[in-house]
């Protein structure tokens, strides 16, 4: 019991003694605090202060590059007599010596540099007092400062411009730019033509060995335009030999005002396939092609047989007043004739392949022929194998009047394909042979007496026919 009341005796004063020095330690550490602050508050106020400085000072370095240096006004150069009008209305120097422009500005230049003075001196005695104020005065002194700098050019210039006026205009001589200065010509007036529209489309007039002949509509010719001219060109899109040409090389054949042209046979081969276009150009440039139908060129008559090629020489062919015979060679081994296929029909034929489906003839006849007597065979022409197709022309209806058909010598085999010259056909006939364009003609047939010479039937070739109610006329009459 005694040694645990000595030890809660011995506890009491340390319990005394912790609470002040608890207190002391708080009081050490709020002061610590506040120490820090003041420290923290001083440097920014001074670095706020040196960079106010800082700032001024480039205010002023700046104010001061920009300031104008005060340069001698230019003395005004003696003038003529006759000028003094001229000089009397120039700007005079005050009795000072000097313009006004010239005092109101030193007067502000005073102004300016008492208040700098000023505004420097509050700056150091106050260096924390309302530095925002001072640096807005700084900057509208600037910009005062560059508005008195433009106005004085501004009028430097309007009294120099106003006595360069005034000597001019009593005296052109006295100013040398103004005699050297030319006298502006007006621009030119543009007129926009517009191009010419499409003209007619061109129309083969005549297609022979030595010349193929056009002709077209003239164009539209617009409203503003001068004299049109027209452009013709031609292309060959299938050659004799069966060249397919994709894309055309077309040659320009003609240009002038004219409506029509004639074309060679250098730049259109015969049995050639070809095209042709024409357009109209006046100073606004060219019109749109107007494009003609293909069109097949003549060619020569053969000279056996009267007859001619196909397309592309494919097949050729011989004729008489009575049978056509069509010749189609066959390419690589030989065939048997069990491989080709006809059909005879009266205006068009079919004639083909059977085993390569290649089609050797389709399509309608130039002129009628009998079925009946339609055949094909196999042979051998021009040392190839041919497949032969014979053909016998119909009788027209009128060969029983007496009347030669225009139609015994076919220009051509199908209808659409090349057709030989009529003029070199007409030239390999007979004289008593009438041509394909030829028209029909009446034959004299002899009767009575000039007939029995003749050795024919005076009614004919039937004896028993009955004779014609004229000759019998004639019979009584003699």
């Amino acid at each position: 019991m005694a040694g645990a009341d000595r030890g809660a005796q011995s506890a009491q004063p340390l319990g005394a003694l912790t609470t002040p020095v608890l207190f002391l330690s708080l009081f050490c550490v709020l002061c610590s605090t506040l120490y820090l602050l003041w420290i923290f508050h001083s440097t920014s106020a001074t670095k706020g202060r040196l960079n106010r400085q800082r700032a001024m000072g480039q205010a002023k370095s700046k104010e001061k590059a920009s300031e104008p240096k005060p340069t001698a006004l230019p003395k005004q150069a003696a003038k003529p007599k006759s000028v003094s009008e001229a000089t009397e209305q120039t700007e005079q120097p005050t009795s000072g010596g000097q313009s006004a422009l010239m005092q109101d500005y030193k007067r502000w230049k005073a102004k300016k540099s008492q208040g700098d003075a000023v505004l420097k001196q509050r700056a150091k005695m106050f260096p924390g007092d309302d530095d925002d104020a001072l640096f807005e005065a700084a900057r509208k002194r600037e910009q005062e400062a560059e508005k008195l700098e433009q106005e004085q050019a501004a009028t430097a210039a309007f009294n120099a411009a106003k006595a360069q006026a005034a000597v001019s205009k009593i005296s052109p001589a006295l100013n040398p730019a103004a005699k050297a200065a030319p006298v502006p010509t007006p621009a030119p007036k543009v007129v926009v033509v517009d191009p010419p529209p499409k003209p007619g489309e061109p129309k083969v007039v005549t297609n022979a060995l030595n010349s193929v002949k056009f002709e077209w509509g003239p164009a539209k010719k617009p409203s503003n335009s001068g004299p049109l001219s027209y452009v013709v060109e031609c292309a060959v899109t299938m050659t004799d030999e069966g060249v397919v040409s994709e894309v055309p090389e077309w040659k320009q054949v003609y240009s002038g005002s004219g409506h029509e042209c004639t074309v060679g046979p250098e730049v259109l081969p015969h049995l050639a396939r070809c095209t042709a276009r024409v357009c109209a150009k006046n100073s606004g440039g060219s019109g749109p092609w107007a494009l003609s139908e293909p069109f097949w060129r003549v060619q020569p008559v053969l000279k056996e047989g009267f007859g001619g090629y196909g397309p592309g020489k494919t097949f050729w062919w011989s004729q008489t007043l009575e049978e056509i015979d069509v010749y189609f060679p066959i390419k690589g081994d030989k065939i048997k004739a069990s491989v080709v296929h006809h059909e005879p029909y009266p205006n068009r034929v079919v004639l083909k392949r059977k085993d390569t489906g290649e089609i050797l003839l389709e399509g309608k006849l130039h002129d009628a022929v009998e079925p009946d007597e339609c055949f094909w065979s196999l042979t051998v022409e021009r040392g190839t194998q041919c497949v032969e197709l014979s053909m016998r022309k119909q009788a027209p209806e009128f060969a029983s009047l007496g009347l030669t058909a225009p139609s015994q010598f076919w220009p051509q085999i199908l209808e659409g394909q090349p057709e030989i010259d009529k003029d070199d056909l007409k030239s390999k006939l007979p004289d008593d042979v009438v041509p394909p364009d030829g028209k029909p003609v009446r034959q004299k047939r002899p009767y009575g007496r000039e007939a029995e010479r003749a050795g024919w039937s005076p009614y004919g070739m039937d004896n028993n026919a009955d004779p014609p109610m004229e000759d019998l006329n004639g019979m009584f009459n003699q």
